[in-house]
Parts: structure tokens; sequence; C-alpha cells
């Protein structure tokens, strides 16, 4: 499914500028736009996830995602290809909330987190192989990219709905030692919500960086290509996989607060070297250092939603609706901010939103003490 988002992410500015003559204005519109119906979605679609069921959320948001890809030969102007990608945007907040309630489907702590992991690592290569088939396929013919993605939708559709319900996971024995391993696992209440405000701010600055440093690096001194340009994005993923191998195999950083404050200072110091440095080899660590902080806040806001947790479907809809907000408001507040001031002026603002995020996260700690 991540594949079809990355077909996306390079296919619908790609059309708008090649085709619609798009401006500026209307790419930003173009991204913010689905990211806010998205966030906004995936609110009401945990609710309903908790209602109706993660099945029968995965088969409606497949069926409209089908449909919304196929309308590609119906796309012939600016507006329609914004309506297209708003309902991709609906579509896709009822079928993340209810993935994730699937994932909660497993108690056992150990096992969870192995899990969580697993999907973490398939999530983040999926986006990162869409690009890349997505410049492929929209050289040959601007409309392969979303016909591929109807495709897919269509083969995840199919093997969904031919699968058989899965049974409940453990039995009597099974039960007793799950009971045994959460008197054992350490818990601190409030930590889903300081794990959702560190993730909000982490894909705040990810959306940010990701979408306007590409107009930083061509006035700097030494002007950055196009193809070294695409090795530092690809560092953000990259630092986040390293991080989800790493945090599914051990589970000391399960409600350890230090740790998590660690990976955001490690995303702010990535910022900093964004607003301030000029010379190429450091932004490698910078980009890094982003990934690394997405990375953990990632794991720790999905984990934290889903363990020891009751109304699993709807916590899973308030993370993504933060992850989603973030990735919304990081771009369109950051180009605003890049327009009063100067172009490092959305790295600022990304500090500013991390630090207050951590001021949040603290009192909640105490309050949950």
């Amino acid at each position: 499914m991540n594949i079809t988002t990355g077909l996306l992410i390079i296919s619908n500015p790609l059309l708008a500028l090649e085709r619609f003559h798009a401006d500026a204005l209307l790419l930003g519109v173009l991204g913010t736009g689905p990211a806010i119906i998205y966030a906004l979605g995936c609110a009401g679609s945990g609710f309903w996830t908790e209602r109706f069921g993660y099945r029968k959320m995965i088969i409606l948001a497949c069926s409209l995602l089908f449909l919304a890809y196929s309308s590609i030969f119906l796309v012939d102007r600016f507006r329609l290809l914004l309506f297209l990608a708003l309902v991709v945007g609906l579509g896709a907040s009822f079928f993340w909330p209810a993935m994730i309630r699937w994932l909660g489907e497993e108690d056992r702590v150990d096992l969870l987190r192995i899990r969580v992991g697993n999907y973490n690592i398939a999530l983040i290569g999926g986006v990162m192989v869409g690009p890349l088939l997505g410049g492929m396929l929209i050289s040959v013919d601007y409309r392969y990219p979303y016909l591929i993605s109807a495709l897919l939708v269509l083969v995840i559709l199919t093997i969904f709905m031919i699968s058989k319900k899965p049974k409940a996971s453990g039995n009597g024995s099974t039960d007793s030692l799950t009971d045994r391993e959460e008197v054992e696992e350490k818990y601190t209440p409030g930590f889903i919500y300081i794990g959702w405000a560190a993730n909000f701010a982490a894909w705040f600055a990810i959306g940010g960086s990701q979408a306007l440093f590409p107009q930083l690096a061509k006035t700097l001194p030494s002007s950055i290509n196009n193809r070294m340009l695409g090795v530092l994005i690809a560092l953000i993923p990259l630092g986040e996989i390293i991080v989800f191998l790493i945090l599914r195999r051990s589970g000391r950083w399960h409600y350890n607060y230090p740790l998590l404050l660690i990976f955001q200072l490690a995303g702010i110091a990535g910022l900093l070297i964004l607003a301030l440095n000029k010379h190429l080899v450091l932004f490698f660590p910078a980009f890094l250092g982003i990934g690394f902080a997405g990375g953990m806040t990632y794991f720790s806001s999905i984990f934290y939603s889903l363990h020891r947790q009751k109304a699993k479907g709807r916590k899973s809809g308030f993370h993504e609706s933060f992850l989603g907000l973030g990735v919304a408001l990081g771009p369109i507040t950051g180009g605003l901010a890049a327009r009063q001031w100067h172009l490092r002026a959305p790295y600022l603002l990304a500090i500013v939103v991390f630090v207050a995020s951590i001021i949040v996260q603290l009192i909640i700690l105490k309050k949950g003490k």
C-alpha cells in the first residue's frame, strides 16, 4: 500500500507542473490539502474501526482507493487532480488506522514490539520504492503510476477478501504468560500522549525539510545537484529504518523518556545544521539526525497507542492524525516563514515546534507520575 503513497509523492507534483502548469501555491495546496483530509479522516476512522472492525474498514478503504486511482482517465485539469488527491487522502485515512489496529491484535509485549517493527520497516520501504518506480513510469505515460496504484490496491483487496479471518491470538496458557509479562513490563500513564506530541513535532520537521530544502539547496554557494539532493532526502527514511531495526530487537526503550528525549535532540541538532550550515558534508548527519528522530517517535507513538490500551482503533486513528497534521503543517507554515523572512527560517520554526513539544511532554510526564 505504501508503494502507492510513494508513487503519488512524485507523480502528483510532476503531473501538475507538466500538464497543468501549476505554480508554487497550487503545488502547496496539492500537498497540504490531502494531508489535512488524511489527518481529519484518521480521527474519525479510528472510531469507525472500533465500531465496525478493521477488516470492514480495510475493504472500504481499498474499494475507495481503487476507484480514485482508476479515475485518472477523467483528469484533464488541475482541480480534478486535486479532487483525486483529496479522495486518496480520505481512502488512506480509512486504511492505516485499521492496519495499526490489526497490529494491536497481538497483546504480548515482545511480539507486539517485533510486529510493529516489521510493519514500520515495510511502511518506509514501500514509500522509498514508490518514487523510484514512479519516476520511471511517469516518463512513459503520466497515467501509469495511477494505474499501477489501482492494480496494487486491487491485489491487496483480493488477497484480503480470500484470506481467512485470523483467530484471536493466544490460549489459556498464553494468557497466563501474557499476564506475567504485563505485570513485569514497566508502564507509565500518559506516555501515549507523549508519543503523539513527539511524533507531531518530528514529522512537522520531516514534512518541512523534504518539501523546502530543495529550494535552499539551489541557493548555496556550491549548488547541490538533483542527484545529490535525492541522496540527502533519502537519508531521512534510511535513518528511520536503522532505528526501527534497533528498536524491534529490545524493549529497554519502553517508557524510557530520557532515551526518547535524546532522539528528539538529535532531530533538533539536524535542524540546526540545516539552519546554519553551508557545507555539503554536514548535511549528511543533519538528515540522518532528523530521520533518527522520526523513526524513534513514530515507533514510540504506534507502540504506546497499542500497548495496554483500550479502544486501540480510536487511538490508532489519533496516532495517524497527529502524524498527518505534522506532515501537512510543516511545509505550509515553513513556506510562509521562508517567504516572510529567509529560506532557513523553516528549520528554526521546526526547532521551536520541537522545543514546545518537549515542554508539553515534560508536563505530561510529571502529571503521569
